[in-house]
């Protein structure tokens, strides 16, 4: 099971990658290659859902989605910013999932060890 046509740019705004960069794009797709190629169906599955993930949480997150989380249940009280703090976690976890399954860790840290962009 191949990756879906838009596999490679869900994760480009995931991982809050240029999609006009070709050097992030090329390595993107390198990335999803060799996942497809040594991890097989297993590895689309699971970076497939790893990305409906999150972007249900995005989706929640942007709604506002119940702005309240119970804090403590004796006394019913509660934070409006517990829940969404729970979906930017949620995202953050994932974001982190899907850049080390792709090994694409360094591109979320800044580091330049891996791609390098020329302009000329």
């Amino acid at each position: 099971m191949p990756f879906a046509a838009d596999t490679k740019i869900r994760i480009c705004m995931a991982l809050e990658l240029p999609i006009t960069a070709p050097a992030y794009v090329e390595y993107v797709e390198r990335a999803l290659m060799d996942a497809e190629t040594y991890g097989g169906e297993a590895a689309v599955t699971m970076i497939e859902g790893y990305l409906t993930q999150y972007e249900a949480a995005q989706t929640a997150l942007n709604a506002g989605a119940n702005e309240a989380g119970l804090v403590r249940a004796d006394v019913l009280e509660w934070d409006v910013h517990k829940k969404m703090g729970g979906y930017k976690e949620e995202m953050q976890r994932l974001k982190m999932r899907l850049a080390k399954v792709l090994l694409l860790e360094d591109l979320l840290r800044g580091s330049s060890n891996r791609v390098s962009i020329r302009r000329g």
